[in-house]
């Protein structure tokens, strides 16, 4: 299962939300303040960042906005006191997955964690199969610009090799004239 950070300035609230997620067979990590969250985020491998909206240390928007420069790869859900939709609106437009108003219920916990968990699955696969597919177009643009450039020197080629013959036939063409003309003045 997953690793989640859990911060909170409430202790009860932290200590909830881990007996919770535990249950489902979830690692959790607690912190009381933005500053131990990045100790635990430098330590330990985390999924998941579960993060009160307001943490001692920092606003919840700005510490959840660094956490995701930083770990693009870790989920993020947002608690909050407040059932306010410009809240819901900033933290979604920055990249957190969910919104949870407090106090929590057990069941809608352990239902948008696991939407959010495989959501954060989701988009690991996507990001790596766009590297991937990339790479991939990259290469291929790389093959046929070197198709297109060795096309290009066959024709380069042809049309000397056709201007040769030319040359040549032309020179051919002068030269019996030239003796056409040279045997007309001898008779």
């Amino acid at each position: 299962m997953a690793r989640v950070l859990i911060v909170d300035n409430e202790r009860p609230v932290c200590e909830e939300l881990r007996k919770l997620l535990e249950t489902e067979g979830h690692g959790c990590v607690l912190a009381a303040n933005a500053s131990e969250a990045r100790e635990c985020l430098k330590r330990n491998s985390v999924q998941l960042v579960i993060c009160d909206i307001n943490i001692s240390g920092k606003l919840g928007l700005d510490f959840i906005r660094d956490i995701l420069a930083e770990y693009p790869a870790t989920a993020t859900i947002m608690l909050s006191e407040i059932d306010d939709p410009t809240d819901l609106k900033n933290y979604l437009e920055i990249g957190v997955y969910d919104f949870i108003i407090k106090p929590v219920l057990p069941n809608d916990l352990l239902f948008i964690v696991a939407n959010v968990l495989r959501r954060r699955e989701l988009e690991i696969e996507r990001r790596n199969y766009m590297k991937h597919l990339k790479k991939t177009v990259t290469a291929r643009f790389c093959a046929l610009e070197a198709s297109n450039v060795r096309s290009e020197r066959k024709v380069n080629n042809t049309d000397k090799k056709s201007m040769s013959v030319q040359h040549w036939q032309s020179e051919k063409i002068d030269h019996c004239l030239q003796s056409e003309r040279t045997s007309r003045s001898i008779d």
